[in-house]
């Protein structure tokens, strides 16, 4: 497209500080003379008062005209609708759209919003320190368990755990549990004495606020002592042994305090070297085969901050 370039001076302004540029096509298909143009802004202008250094530039667009501000800033564009106009018209409309044009201000600036502070973090107004709670990953606990060996031996005793929670969904436990029992049998009574041990991986899933549960798999390994106390037609020995097996648990802590907890649990395992006695080619007692076990455990979280 052919530009023409025309300088306007208006009455009672400096030179040059109205620059407009006209597309040819204004003549050619619009019937408007660029110098009769210049006058009519020149005229229509005289009244106003324009900003310092102006500049427009009028060309064509789908059969209508748009007009952009280039000065001052920020850049304006317009259109303008003059083709049902009478040709005597237009160039009087045209004027009095660029002079509106050079007169309109630029648009308000929008403050962008503030973003929302945060909460305060809660201080210590004696120490003037800030209050932020430490993890925990560390517990100890201690409590009672119980396991029955299918079918008929069991054992009760105590337990201690140490359990450590490096990730929220995942860590380890390992504990040590001195069990024993005294029951009857037809040939007399019987006592059982164990010490054991596991270790095993742990998975943690918060079930609410103050409730946990936990399961995993791991190994258990135990030392044994049983004898008899029999009736005056048996005569009686003692035997030890090591049993061992895998064995699997599910626990359910209770928060009841900031560091502390009451932990309800069962497991299930399976001695694959067990320990049994007999009497006349009977099983009087044995830590063998599966055994299910329930326990009963309160845990304290230990004030140890991770590295």
């Amino acid at each position: 497209m052919v530009r023409g370039l025309l300088s306007a001076i208006l009455a009672g302004v400096p030179a040059n500080q109205v620059e407009l540029q006209l597309d040819a096509c204004l003549s050619r298909l619009h019937e408007i003379d660029p110098e009769a143009l210049r006058e009519a802004v020149e005229l229509e202008s005289l009244d106003e008062s324009l900003p310092p250094v102006t500049s427009v530039h009028v060309g064509c667009r789908d059969g209508g005209l748009v007009l952009h501000r280039a000065d001052p800033a920020p850049a304006i564009d317009r259109s303008l609708e003059i083709q049902s106009l009478a040709p005597q018209v237009r160039t009087r409309v045209l004027a009095l759209a660029i002079v509106e044009l050079l007169m309109q201000p630029p648009p308000p600036t929008v403050a962008p919003t503030p973003a929302a502070k945060p909460p305060p973090i809660p201080v210590d107004a004696g120490q003037g320190v800030v209050a932020v709670p430490r993890p925990r990953p560390w517990q100890l606990g201690v409590g009672a368990s119980a396991r029955l060996f299918v079918p008929s031996s069991w054992i009760v005793g105590g337990r201690l755990a140490v359990a450590h929670r490096p990730r929220p969904r995942l860590g380890w436990r390992a504990a040590v549990d001195a069990s024993g029992a005294r029951y009857g049998s037809d040939l007399g009574m019987v006592s059982v004495f164990s010490v054991s041990g596991a270790v095993g991986v742990l998975g943690y899933e918060d079930l609410a606020r103050n409730v946990r549960l936990s399961g995993g798999a791991g190994a258990m390994v135990g030392w044994s002592r049983i004898w008899g106390e029999p009736s005056e037609s048996v005569v009686a020995a003692s035997l030890s042994g090591v049993w061992l097996g895998p064995v699997g648990d599910l626990i359910v802590d209770f928060k009841v305090a900031p560091a502390w907890s009451l932990g309800l649990g069962i497991e299930l395992g399976y001695a694959i070297l067990g320990v049994q006695a007999f009497a006349d080619d009977q099983v009087v007692a044995g830590l063998d085969g599966f055994w299910v076990g329930a326990s009963i455990q309160a845990n304290w979280a230990l004030p140890l901050s991770p590295r």
